[in-house]
């Protein structure tokens, strides 16, 4: 394996010729990843030196990334102008809610052609509808109402009315699908939940609501990343709900999904738009808690986010401080690789699944 060093050098010598050599920003952005991104030779060696050497090393890693940047951005912009901008114009509907069926007197929501979250497979078996079912079924049962999704949103609903502030690195260029200054493919579905605490004003003394949708960052494809996924987003009000109660529903959730055999804990965290934050783990279904490469050998897997809503995001959307609003959100895709213990995310989205899962 590579020394830091050698990696460092290597990373520098090659930066400028491998960017300037692309011809589209597609490429580019692939470039750029692989020089600096997460999973980058850079970022791996880094992650495993100890807490000594990163001290020593940060300062020349800063210095590497910010190299690679100014190069990146010098190209886009050349490119960009090279290149036609073409009009975006992005519809998209995700769930109608009229499509619901009742069978035993129980009201179920079962998938067909106007309910998928995606729109490369309308099997009904698919892991990803049938997690998306049960998700329905559950928020069903709770008297959750289903709240449509827009992936296209303003920069303003995606990111400042949930406390994510300019210099956040979320929202960097070149994490992100930016239409325009204004306009963006959104990188989670909790924009839905900025939609519904800026339009609330109040009307009413609780609400609860969930969104499903598609959510878009630059992200290189790899075993766990995709340019594309889909999110669950759940928005609770009610005077009567407290923390604990919250924290019943978080439980109930992940037991309906998993079973209720299904072990659990909750970690302390940090979100810009939830104040406090946690987040919820759940044993590793692959190894049953004995350790392996998905769980690090800890036994356990990161199963969701959620808190209470941030004071300065009631603000922002122009609603009192002493309204208490809780929220969590999940990755329908992680919900699926640890149901169906699937390890590539990028199965999920193969043309013959049958034969790929043998």
């Amino acid at each position: 394996m590579k020394t830091w060093k050698q990696i460092t050098k290597e990373t520098e010598n090659k930066s400028k010729t491998l960017l300037q050599e692309c011809k589209t920003l597609h490429q580019l952005i692939v470039k750029k990843n692989e020089l600096i991104g997460k999973n980058s030779s850079l970022m791996q060696v880094f992650k495993n030196l100890n807490i000594a050497e990163k001290k020593i090393f940060n300062k020349q890693l800063q210095k590497i990334k910010q190299k690679v940047e100014k190069i990146f951005f010098k190209q886009e912009k050349q490119l960009e102008t090279k290149q036609p901008k073409n009009k975006i114009t992005i519809t998209e509907t995700f769930f109608n809610t009229q499509n619901l069926k009742l069978k035993n007197n129980q009201t179920l929501i079962k998938i067909n052609q106007n309910t998928l979250p995606i729109n490369l497979n309308n099997e009904q078996d698919h892991p990803l509808n049938m997690v998306v079912e049960q998700i329905h079924n559950f928020c069903n049962q709770m008297n959750w109402k289903f709240m449509p999704s827009e992936v296209l949103t303003s920069v303003e609903s995606n990111f400042m009315l949930l406390n994510i502030e300019k210099n956040h690195p979320a929202r960097n260029k070149t994490d992100c699908f930016y239409i325009n200054d204004q306009t963006i493919l959104r990188t989670h579905a909790t924009n839905t939940t900025s939609k519904i605490l800026s339009e609330y004003q109040e009307k009413t003394d609780n609400f609860f609501t969930y969104t499903i949708g598609n959510v878009y960052r630059n992200d290189t494809d790899d075993s766990t990343h995709l340019p594309q996924f889909t999110q669950f987003d759940a928005c609770l009000m009610d005077s009567n709900l407290s923390m604990t109660n919250f924290k019943g529903i978080l439980i109930n959730f992940c037991q309906f999904i998993f079973g209720k055999t299904m072990q659990y804990r909750f970690r302390s965290s940090y979100f810009p738009f939830t104040e406090p934050s946690l987040e919820m783990d759940i044993y590793c279904t692959f190894c049953s808690t004995t350790g392996c490469n998905v769980c690090n050998n800890s036994g356990w897997i990161e199963l969701l986010g959620a808190g209470i809503i941030n004071p300065e995001v009631l603000k922002k959307c122009n609603i009192s401080k002493n309204k208490i609003i809780f929220a969590f959100g999940i990755g329908i895709e992680r919900i699926a690789m640890l149901k169906y213990k699937i390890k590539d995310i990028r199965l999920l989205y193969k043309n013959n699944l049958k034969k790929d899962y043998k």
